[in-house]
């Protein structure tokens, strides 16, 4: 959470406070950190941000993806 408070390179944008919102939420028990996880990758995307991420299969990813969008 703190990254994106304050190393952040893009404050602003869907992506970046929907990341603030869904970890705080996470905090708070209201998410689930899965959930977070998928927000925060959003985000870094948004941003242009290079990511190292695990081995997930294609259908995994659109799983996450999809549940993130519907929010």
């Amino acid at each position: 959470m703190a990254v994106l408070i304050y190393d952040w390179p893009v404050t602003e944008g869907r992506a970046y406070f929907c990341a603030l919102e869904v970890c705080t939420a996470v905090d708070d028990g209201q998410r689930t950190p899965d959930e977070a996880q998928t927000a925060f990758v959003a985000a870094a995307m948004a941003a242009k941000l290079e990511l190292e991420l695990p081995s997930i299969g294609a259908t995994e990813f659109a799983s996450a993806n999809d549940r993130f969008n519907r929010r």
